[in-house]
């Protein structure tokens, strides 16, 4: 038998912080769409996986990894089954230093809260 787990959560940032992307400084003054942390566990009865795809510019490797050991905390899934990679999106939040931009820890530590708690709900929901 085959599972699929389905999560998503709200990452979007408060007004007022850096949008990193570009070469100039933007702020954001409103929200368009909403970004999200969206994840889905695969498996079947012998082995499962979990895809945790987040609206970012980029994610820090550190960062990944604090998700990372927080999802196998609650599920005891090994390292090597969470993929987590970033959309890549140019009007994303300051989870990272880039183009001139600094990374917001208090941003950075909801975003790495709400990321993992939704790998989990996907994994338990599978």
């Amino acid at each position: 038998m085959h599972y699929c787990g389905l999560q998503e959560a709200d990452i979007t940032p408060e007004l007022g912080l850096h949008i990193p992307g570009q070469l100039y400084i933007r702020v954001s003054d409103a929200v368009r769409d909403p970004l999200h942390a969206k994840a889905m566990a695969l498996g079947d009865d012998h082995q499962t996986f979990i895809v945790l795809a987040l609206d970012l510019l980029c994610i820090d490797h550190e960062d990944a990894e604090q998700i990372r050991r927080r999802i196998v905390d609650q599920t005891g899934l090994a390292a090597e089954a969470i993929l987590i990679a970033a959309t890549h999106t140019h009007t994303g939040a300051p989870a990272a230093a880039a183009y001139g931009h600094t990374k917001d820890r208090q941003y950075t530590a909801m975003m790495i809260q709400k990321a993992a708690a939704a790998g989990i709900q996907a994994y338990h929901e599978r």
